[in-house]
């Protein structure tokens, strides 16, 4: 009975993956996080990586293991689909941020995406990364009025946020590049009011190929927002994708089992010692994929 569930999830798996065959997720990681810099100029309130504290100082990644990232990504063996140039934090505060992108596209990823809360989106900043090749650009406004956005988003100014992002959608139709843009809310208490005009807001302001969401906050592994025993229940009982297409980098080399383990709980693998296709293919994420497909055995798993 255990062997036929496992096997069950494996499909499982490779469904939600797009995969025909299961084994394909083992090949090489198709989803990439790079953590150029951790580091951020907010201190959201539902962010558990800073806890609200503007000490914590900028960490880079050195520019050898980013040239090694995408030297290996290069090979004929890298079949990933998606690199994603950021982790924790706020990559416009890394200079090097358009010319990793630039890299990666020289490297054939098909997909290359960044994620920023827009501040820092200057004019100039918009060129660097519509001229870099980056596919997709995620901003986080978390509010539809000053009010709320500045309670939740402390340290930014919700007028430059949007400004800057109305100013980027224009220039990135005037030049008609292909990039597309995802404006993304984090739905808690203190703004879900506003979902509603939010959206209609965004909706008028953004072209077809664009997306706007309004998503429920994580709970970073419940450690901001502690779920009761009867939610917990309740979760799928289904394995998570994660261990089988996703590839977290941090600043420091190390790779996580997933990219919410800020605190670097589970380690699979150090970047300044192995590969990419090593690490995946090592003891440590094949524990944990045991873990996620054996019904029962992803309790075992510590947070």
């Amino acid at each position: 009975m255990r062997t036929q569930n496992v096997e069950n999830n494996k499909i499982y798996i490779a469904d939600r993956l797009g995969f025909s065959n299961f084994d394909t997720c083992l090949t090489f990681p198709k989803f990439i996080e790079v953590e150029t810099i951790r580091a951020c100029n907010a201190r959201c309130t539902f962010c558990s990586v800073y806890n609200g504290s503007f000490e914590a100082k900028p960490k880079k990644m050195e520019d050898r293991l980013l040239e090694k990232i995408i030297d290996e990504l290069t090979m004929s063996d890298a079949t990933t689909s998606t690199v994603c140039a950021c982790r924790d934090g706020e990559p416009l505060l890394d200079r090097r941020v358009a010319n990793f992108i630039q890299g990666l596209k020289s490297a054939g990823i098909p997909t290359v995406t960044l994620v920023t809360n827009a501040e820092l989106l200057t004019e100039k900043k918009s060129m660097e990364l519509l001229s870099s090749g980056l596919d997709e650009l995620m901003i986080s406004i978390d509010g539809y009025s000053a009010e709320v956005y500045n309670k939740l988003r402390i340290g930014l100014d919700f007028e430059t946020v949007v400004n800057n992002t109305i100013a980027f959608l224009a220039l990135r139709n005037r030049l008609r590049s292909n990039l597309k843009v995802r404006i993304r809310m984090v739905v808690v208490d203190e703004n879900k009011e506003e979902v509603e005009p939010y959206l209609e807001y965004w909706n008028a302001r953004v072209s077809d190929c664009d997306r706007v969401q309004a998503l429920p906050a994580h709970s970073w592994g419940n450690e901001l927002y502690i779920e009761s025993k009867a939610s917990i229940a309740k979760m799928s009982p289904k394995p998570c994708i994660a261990p089988f297409n996703m590839f977290t980098i941090h600043y420091d080399g190390e790779v996580t089992m997933c990219g919410h383990d800020y605190k670097h709980n589970h380690v699979m693998g150090d970047l300044n010692n192995n590969t990419i296709s090593e690490i995946w293919k090592g003891e440590r994420f094949e524990d944990i994929r045991i873990r996620h497909l054996t019904p029962g055995r992803r309790d075992e798993i510590e947070p």
